[in-house]
């Protein structure tokens, strides 16, 4: 796990959750996005910085552990990432230690059936960029569709910073967003369904999509 950039992300305003960078994240620069925190009745994630990082250590670098080899989430998106239909336990290990993850909305959900408000994605977008600012990846890849359309309204009224290149990115399916900061930097994020979602999750399906849109993102992972 890396660090470094804890003191930066302290300083977000509505940040509740410190984002997981792996240990060699700054070599990959990956930056993967999921919605929401979901209370599991243990109280580990209510008023704890470092659940995101606690949940990562976990179901990822512990996953060669029974009670943490299930988690669904991040077993489809390391397949869909990754472009493989199944993870060993060492791939899993070297993904998490190459990739950054965090959880766009900042409000801690009482279950999978309650979604983000649009305040919530309002709050999260806002530490999206700030976090983007200050990690400055190379790939983004957003795991649900959901929160779009405020991201569209984050960017009509922050355009002094952030401009987005064409309003039709935001109509045409499946999502790609490419962004430029007032500094020059350009980013681009690629959409896919939500891993675990009403809609389904074909990983082949959208690992095609993200390796059209990132060709050299193969060269991160090991295939073995």
């Amino acid at each position: 796990m890396n660090s470094t950039y804890d003191a930066q992300f302290k300083q977000i305003k509505n940040i509740n959750w410190l984002p997981w960078i792996g240990a060699n994240y700054d070599t990959s620069k990956i930056l993967l996005v999921a919605d929401s925190h979901y209370d599991d009745g243990c109280g580990w994630l209510d008023g704890n910085p470092l659940a995101t990082k606690q949940f990562i250590n976990n179901q990822g670098l512990q996953s060669d552990k029974p009670q943490f080899s299930k988690a669904k989430i991040l077993r489809e998106i390391e397949k869909a990432v990754m472009n493989v239909p199944n993870t060993s336990y060492e791939q899993r290990l070297s993904f998490w230690n190459g990739v950054s993850y965090f959880n766009l909305s900042p409000t801690l959900m009482p279950s999978p059936r309650v979604r983000p408000s649009d305040d919530d994605f309002d709050k999260g977008w806002l530490n999206f960029m700030e976090i983007v600012d200050i990690i400055k990846p190379k790939y983004i890849i957003k795991f649900a569709y959901a929160g779009i359309g405020r991201l569209g309204a984050y960017l009509t009224h922050h355009q002094e910073t952030w401009q987005r290149k064409n309003v039709k990115d935001f109509y045409k399916k499946p999502f790609v967003v490419n962004l430029s900061h007032k500094n020059a930097d350009q980013y681009k994020i690629v959409f896919t369904h939500h891993p675990t979602g009403a809609r389904g999750y074909n990983y082949k399906k959208w690992a095609e999509q993200i390796h059209a849109e990132f060709p050299d993102l193969h060269t991160h992972f090991n295939s073995n």
